[in-house]
């Protein structure tokens, strides 16, 4: 139940770790791009 639980744990964590980290390249990435486009 123990492992489990840290199993459990971890993969919420690094699911946080991943929305976060995309939340924030979208954020640096996602202007200039939108721009790039514009400007196509």
């Amino acid at each position: 139940m123990g492992e489990a639980a840290t199993l459990v744990g971890a993969v919420l964590l690094e699911a946080i770790v991943l929305y976060l980290g995309y939340g924030a390249l979208s954020n640096v990435l996602g202007e200039p791009l939108v721009e790039r486009i514009r400007t196509l």
